[in-house]
């Protein structure tokens, strides 16, 4: 049998047209929503009015079908619930950012566990069950560390200092924290001391870089 090339029939109108002209399609004819740039069409079954037919296809852009969009919002969450939101899609917030309810209160790598930004000025946290090996804290505020976190003080009675980024890791060999520096070696350098000893009582821990008041050389506390 020869074949035979046809055009496909097609109408085309707004939104009011469609809405006084709610005509069954015959099969196959393309219907189209005129409506500027977000223009969208339907395809005819020969059973189904026009208004009942959905869409299948649609440029990008406010407008979606309602199926699709309500679909859509059934799967996708921007903040977490908990466990009745697993298996959603997360959509992120107006900073393009993800919320801060999808991420677990600590982040466990190994035996890292990062249990979040907390004031070293303040009383060491309990949480339930204590602290297990791994524990890291980092410090939000500039200041002397409370004494509950058990660092001693200086010559002058002082609790050792602690500067925003400073860090602590629990060590259940000690039952209790070291703490590690968060600054780098030119910040800490950048600090100039008359003496191994006013360096000793500035915080500079033993090991230390510092810089010396008269010369401007580095030295490495000793004791």
């Amino acid at each position: 049998m020869a074949t035979e090339e046809k055009r496909m029939a097609s109408l085309g109108a707004d939104a009011a047209t469609w809405a006084a002209n709610d005509i069954t399609p015959i099969e196959r004819e393309i219907c189209i929503l005129l409506n500027g740039t977000e223009s969208r069409m339907k395809l005819g079954d020969g059973v189904s009015a026009y208004s009942v037919l959905q869409f299948v296809s649609r440029r990008l852009g406010a407008e979606f079908n309602a199926d699709v969009q309500t679909y859509l919002d059934s799967i996708s969450v921007a903040s977490s619930a908990g466990a009745a939101d697993a298996g959603k899609h997360v959509l992120l917030d107006s900073a393009g950012q993800v919320d801060s309810t999808m991420l677990p209160s600590a982040f466990s790598v190994g035996q890292l566990n990062i249990l979040g930004s907390i004031d070293f000025t303040a009383l060491i946290p309990s949480p339930p069950g204590g602290h297990q090996a791994g524990d890291m804290y980092i410090n939000t505020t500039v200041g002397q560390f409370n004494g509950s976190w058990g660092f001693g003080q200086d010559v002058n009675l002082n609790e050792r200092p602690c500067e925003v980024g400073d860090l602590v890791l629990y060590d259940t060999n000690i039952s209790g924290f070291h703490f590690i520096q968060g600054r780098s070696s030119f910040e800490i350098v950048d600090r100039e001391h008359a003496d191994d000893t006013a360096a000793g009582n500035a915080g500079v821990p033993i090991g230390g870089l510092y810089r010396l008041t008269v010369s401007s050389a580095v030295q490495v506390r000793r004791s």
